[in-house]
């Protein structure tokens, strides 16, 4: 039989874990809570899609703002608005958290830290010179009839 020695010294489950597998207690203790929080999430760490901490990076950011999650917001934009929504007052923080879930995308690409979608396209109009030519009125000088004389 093995002897145990040192049963009074506390136990800690993330630091033999950590041994065992070859990393640090932080990256076991990480993995636990994105494995609690989105057992999904963790199965994009294990395919390697999303590293660890991105996961917890990300985890942090739609526990903070719901709204987030939405399927539209990609993992890395959703934390860098999240960052961007703490560093607002309350009030400009609450006016962007309900843009953002009225869909205002040029309020989740301000906030990502990407310049903001140009506005949608207006009518298609014709070109300055060419309503000059069509909008004169009848009798007005026209550009071939100046400087010729009749006679």
């Amino acid at each position: 039989m093995q002897e145990i020695e040192n049963l009074n010294e506390p136990v800690h489950a993330a630091e033999q874990a950590a041994k065992l597998v070859g990393t640090n207690r932080q990256y076991i203790s990480d993995a636990k809570k994105v494995a609690a929080k989105s057992p999904e999430m963790l199965e994009q760490v294990r395919q390697g899609n999303v590293n660890l901490p991105t996961a917890v990076q990300h985890i942090a950011a739609v526990t903070s703002y719901p709204e987030l999650a939405a399927p539209g917001i990609p993992q890395k934009d959703a934390i860098t608005i999240a960052k961007s929504l703490d560093e607002l007052s309350e009030d400009e923080r609450d006016a962007a958290r309900s843009r953002i879930m009225a869909g205002d995308t040029n309020t989740k690409a301000i906030l990502a830290g990407r310049a903001p979608l140009p506005p949608p396209p207006h009518p298609i109009t014709a070109p300055r010179s060419h309503r000059r030519t069509t909008e004169r009125h009848a009798g007005e000088e026209q550009p071939a009839d100046r400087g010729r004389v009749e006679g």
